[in-house]
């Protein structure tokens, strides 16, 4: 009788262990289907390969057949986000400046129910960038914006003037012939936007010219500010090219004294450096700089009209903590 009833007792026991294990395996047997389709004509893409992902799982893969048809099975019943590649096209997502590609969700959508995934031949914006004496630049950076009300929520923002703000992917730069090419854009109106100067490294040394900062961030075809200009038109799976001189215009020099610490005593007493660096604050105002020092005195050249942030500060060696001051001083002409 003991025997028996621990023998019950141990077999309610392994069920009792069994039972969570089994509880957690999850449910399968999901499918999720759909079509990628190109836009223009309705037609389904064959040969388009599709990803379907779910939070940060391995995403799983597949290819479109002949109607543009695919089809995932056995997946797990969870949220999934299902997007496509095909060359010369975009998602209809990533033309609107949306990434991640369509989401569904087996349990919430209706039976049957297929993904429809819209895609569009992309353009590409091209050409080369020169300097002011006409030589080709490498290694510049280039960007495609496009303008947007100054609040509407965008991944890179570069550029703001007035109540519009311009946004676009993350820039290209000139190889050693000065061309570029930006790539894919969605169908639209762009501003051209060459931003030279940079901690680049150019595959030839030697072409890498002395900064010049009196070579200006520069709108095509030859502004200082985009509202100063007008956008290029770019038709969906066209190239257009736009070739860019980068405007070389002189400014004011401002310069100023450091109260409180000069460099050779920051030095002496605690080996502490001591810089001013100029930001800054209004459209069209020359790109953000350190300025020369010199005892107690700092000097920033060929600045142009707008508002500006001197900051001062001192650091160690090895240290990034800094304590700062800070002036805001705004520039109304030019004096050459």
């Amino acid at each position: 009788m003991g025997i028996v009833a621990r023998g019950a007792w141990l077999a309610a026991a392994v069920a009792l262990f069994v039972q969570p294990a089994r509880s957690q395996t999850p449910l399968r047997g999901a499918i999720v289907e759909g079509s990628v389709v190109d836009s223009s004509t309705r037609r389904g893409i064959s040969g388009a390969r599709v990803r379907i992902q779910s939070g940060q799982d391995e995403p799983l893969f597949t290819a479109t057949d002949e109607q543009g048809h695919f089809q995932f099975a056995g997946l797990e019943y969870r949220a999934y986000q299902v997007d496509a590649r095909y060359p010369g096209f975009i998602t209809s997502q990533e033309a609107a400046g949306e990434y991640g590609g369509v989401r569904v969700d087996p349990m919430r959508n209706r039976p049957n129910e297929q993904v429809r995934l819209n895609m569009q031949r992309y353009g590409a914006i091209v050409g080369k960038v020169v300097d002011p004496f006409g030589v080709p630049v490498e290694g510049v950076a280039v960007n495609a914006l496009q303008r947007n009300p100054i609040g509407e929520r965008h991944r890179f923002v570069y550029y703001h003037d007035g109540s519009d703000q311009y946004a676009g992917p993350l820039p290209t730069r000139t190889d050693d012939l000065g061309e570029y090419r930006i790539a894919p854009l969605a169908a639209g109106s762009y501003y051209v936007f060459v931003q030279p100067g940079s901690n680049y490294f150019p595959s030839q040394p030697a072409m890498r010219l002395l900064s010049d900062a009196r070579e200006r961030a520069t709108f095509y075809p030859h502004a200082l500010k985009p509202s100063e200009t007008k956008p290029v038109e770019l038709a969906e799976g066209k190239e257009l090219r736009v070739d860019v001189r980068i405007i070389r215009q002189g400014g004011v020099k401002v310069s100023g004294r450091i109260l409180g610490v000069t460099p050779e005593d920051a030095q002496a007493a605690s080996g502490l450096d001591v810089w001013v660096f100029v930001s800054p604050l209004s459209p069209g105002a020359s790109s953000m700089s350190s300025s020369t020092l010199a005892g107690d005195r700092f000097t920033a050249a060929d600045l142009l009209p707008g508002k500006y942030l001197f900051e001062a500060g001192q650091y160690a060696a090895g240290n990034s903590s800094h304590r700062s001051e800070e002036h805001t001083s705004e520039l109304q002409s030019l004096r050459h």
